[in-house]
């Protein structure tokens, strides 16, 4: 079935913004995967893809173009561009540009062992954690999910102890800067927070160059390749990229993790007999309920899909979502197992747009969860999860637990 499928979801309905989807996309995946794997959305101007095999052709085709201001007008892709204060960070840039920034990136980020800051990670969890100890309830995204991701993040770039508030709330502040449909006082709120926090890695910057330290700022700097260096701009742009898509997205998986474990108390007690298990939980929560819900991509030239044309200049939305439950690439795919052999997922994008924070992602992820339940064996809901409404990411935006 094409294009003229009849009453077929589209536009919003495909978003956060929709509570079907918010809520359980998997219900809506599904059926376009049955019924319209390559579904033309001509709502927002895009290919919706959820055929899990279509979605790792298309991530892994590296003649595929990212930059927006490639794609036909009229595609969602230039709505994003065209907003006020939309910034292009790697995300959004096309070889040789995406080769050269991230190459630069990879080389300062590669320069801190994800491996070494593994008991970091376990003491600062056991602080937060220890800050709910005799409480009866707690909202899980507030106090432990986001605030990890952020202090982890903000220690590496170097951020001073001192300005952590500060950090935090610029972080969730921006939790809208993937947001094409943003309200007119979202706008303005996600601007001041950018605008604030480019200027403080602005002062960050000029501080290192003069007086360079041992972090993901002056390792920055520090960077070259042949006469190639960072400038300030790119530098700010990447701080900025990995506070807002990093912390994000791990905040939503601890977040999503959590749910599931305390949805599946069977798999939650696996893990506690196995602590071995904690990877591969981790890789199952990744397969089954993924912090990011698409990766985009831009036709270079027509091309085919299935039995789709694609026109040159149109976007195509991968629905990172459906790749996991698609029982061609996971057998028995609704079930939630800890113990599933190599589970099949694309939460992290694919090819060369691999996310460059996967490693440290995961790290936190296997560390923290497992902290959570021994401090926490009982915990519980304590109130209807709510998800949080912010296209592009597919997390809760509180989550509150009874501790008995």
């Amino acid at each position: 079935m094409g294009d003229e499928a009849n009453n077929l979801p589209t536009g919003i309905q495909l978003t956060s913004l929709d509570h079907t989807y918010r809520e359980d996309a998997e219900s809506v995946h599904a059926r376009l995967r049955a019924e319209c794997p390559v579904h033309h959305d001509k709502q927002f101007g895009r290919y919706f893809l959820t055929n899990g095999k279509d979605i790792e052709a298309v991530l892994r085709n590296r003649a595929l173009l990212l930059d927006p201001d490639r794609a036909n007008q009229g595609t969602i892709a230039k709505l994003q561009t065209q907003r006020e204060g939309f910034i292009k960070s790697m995300l959004f840039l096309d070889d040789p540009d995406h080769h050269r920034l991230r190459s630069l990136v990879a080389q300062a980020f590669s320069q801190r062992s994800i491996n070494d800051i593994s008991l970091h990670i376990a003491q600062v969890a056991n602080e937060l954690l220890d800050a709910l100890e005799g409480r009866d309830r707690f909202d899980a995204i507030a106090a432990y999910a986001s605030p990890l991701p952020i202090i982890i993040i903000a220690e590496i770039l170097g951020v001073d102890p001192a300005d952590r508030a500060d950090f935090i709330a610029w972080s969730r502040t921006s939790d809208n800067a993937f947001n094409p449909m943003l309200t007119a006082e979202q706008q303005e709120a996600m601007l001041r927070s950018q605008n604030e926090l480019f200027d403080y890695f602005e002062r960050q910057i000029a501080e290192r160059r003069l007086n360079p330290r041992d972090d993901l700022i002056s390792a920055m700097i520090a960077a070259a390749d042949g006469d190639h260096r960072l400038s300030d701009q790119e530098i700010k742009v990447t701080c900025n990229l990995l506070l807002v898509a990093g912390n994000i997205t791990t905040t939503d998986l601890i977040g999503n993790a959590i749910r599931l474990l305390i949805d599946h108390p069977d798999q939650r007690q696996l893990l506690h007999e196995r602590p071995d298990l904690a990877a591969n939980m981790v890789e199952e929560v990744l397969r089954f309920d993924p912090p990011v819900t698409a990766s985009s991509r831009i036709a270079p030239e027509d091309m085919t899909i299935g039995a789709t044309l694609i026109p040159k200049g149109e976007v195509m939305f991968t629905a990172l979502q459906s790749v996991g439950r698609d029982p061609e690439l996971n057998p028995d795919a609704q079930r939630f197992d800890i113990t599933r052999d190599k589970p099949v997922h694309h939460a992290f994008g694919g090819g060369v747009h691999f996310c460059l924070g996967a490693q440290l992602a995961r790290m936190e992820a296997r560390v923290a969860i497992p902290l959570l339940f021994e401090r926490f064996p009982n915990l519980s809901l304590a109130a209807e999860p709510v998800r949080k409404i912010a296209p592009g990411f597919n997390g809760y935006g509180e989550l509150l637990v009874n501790v008995g």
